[in-house]
């Protein structure tokens, strides 16, 4: 980013933190460690302000990295408390919220969204056992036995009814029921074979950890039932919900000033020119130079 761009972008971010009485952050990336921690450390370095805004555009991570993002915000700027908060935390999501960037967004007080803005279901992200480096949605394994059970219940019922009702077969209704098992049961048997329980266990436990960590994240700015839709109410890790959908799973929802688009808008530019990877960090700082951490992706 060029000095005068920097300094253009300088000075928006001062307006935006006089705005919300806020300090403003950064994260754009994937929320894994080491960058959950370099987002704290920024934190403990930069809060000034009664406030946090955070401009997040993230395709997810671990849910661990996004409950301690969180937390770490939420003692900073004591949020999430029995009586009044001290402070806020606002989250703006300019383009990309998914996965872990939602449960991170159950911390926050007051989300953001631009006109182009979404946030994802919290979908768990796992490591395939034979590729290294790839992952695939937790929502899978579930999915595949919800359609091998529909499909068994349909192959039953149509069984059934030929048995039972077919005028050259009239079997009594138990008979035809117990044949109609044990042909459901021949077809769809090998399928099941195929479905390996400790990765449904497996599937299940993080499942359970991500509602945990929400629960326990989660502020008055969260609708009732609304970690539960996150979780199982969504098709796929990619669903959109933008900011129509989300003000039904969310109390305060709002549009982002010009000012906070715009610099969102500058550091994507700027990450993509710079083939950068994840970048953290705090734009509101006084001194001359801001925090920053970052990788770069060969």
């Amino acid at each position: 980013m060029t000095k005068r761009k920097g300094d253009i972008v300088k000075e928006k971010a001062k307006s935006i933190s006089n705005h919300y009485d806020a300090d403003v952050y950064l994260f754009f990336g994937a929320m894994f460690y080491p960058y959950d921690k370099a987002f704290i450390d920024t934190i403990r370095q930069c809060k000034r302000a009664r406030n946090a805004l955070l401009i997040l555009d993230t395709p997810g991570g671990t849910a661990e990295a996004a409950y301690r993002m969180g937390r770490a915000v939420q003692r900073a700027y004591k949020t999430k408390r029995d009586g009044e908060n001290e402070g806020q935390f606002l989250i703006y999501v300019d383009e990309m919220c998914k996965s872990a960037g939602t449960i991170l967004s159950l911390a926050a007080d007051k989300i953001i969204i631009s006109r182009y803005g979404e946030l994802g279901p919290i979908d768990v992200q796992l490591r395939k056992d034979d590729e290294i480096g790839e992952r695939t949605s937790g929502l899978t394994p579930h999915q595949a036995l919800e359609t091998l059970q529909l499909e068994s219940g349909q192959h039953f019922k149509r069984f059934f009814r030929q048995l039972r009702f077919d005028d050259e077969l009239g079997f009594s209704t138990k008979l035809s029921a117990d044949i109609a098992a044990k042909m459901v049961v021949g077809l769809m048997g090998s399928v099941y074979g195929q479905m390996d329980p400790s990765r449904l266990g497996e599937v299940e436990r993080h499942v359970r950890v991500s509602s945990e960590y929400g629960r326990r994240l989660a502020t008055k700015n969260v609708k009732q039932e609304t970690i539960e839709k996150l979780v199982s109410g969504y098709p796929s890790h990619g669903f959109v919900i933008d900011r129509t959908e989300a003000r039904d799973l969310f109390e305060s929802v709002e549009l982002p000033t010009d000012e906070l688009e715009s610099v969102a808008h500058d550091y994507g530019d700027y990450k993509s020119i710079m083939n950068r990877g994840t970048v953290v960090t705090c734009l509101s700082r006084e001194e001359e130079e801001n925090v920053e951490h970052s990788d770069r992706t060969e």
